[in-house]
């Protein structure tokens, strides 16, 4: 929660969340698995707009897993990032 000042936000985004993208398409499905388990706290970080723009790709990326540990980790964490989406996205982005 203290990467609330506009810089540090430009530095999550331009720094870490590229390194977190590339996590979250990692070989490995445990690598993956932690990436979605840590999408809620980055999305936390980042405003509505950022997430859609940054966070969305990325869910909507791993809710298709071929793993389905890792969709289900998805599932489970979906109500956690409604709201750092809004509601109306993710009822016409993530539900069915």
């Amino acid at each position: 929660a203290a990467m609330h000042a506009a810089g540090d936000e430009e530095l999550l985004k331009t720094e870490l969340l590229p390194l977190f993208a590339a996590l979250s398409a990692d070989e490995q499905d445990s690598v993956r698995l932690l990436a979605v388990e840590n999408c809620v706290g980055v999305g936390q970080l980042l405003s509505v707009s950022a997430n859609q723009a940054v966070v969305l790709p990325i869910v909507r990326s791993v809710s298709q897993d071929r793993s389905w540990r890792v969709r289900y980790v998805v599932a489970e964490h979906l109500c956690e990032l409604v709201p750092s989406l809004s509601p109306d996205l993710t009822r016409h982005e993530m539900a069915p």
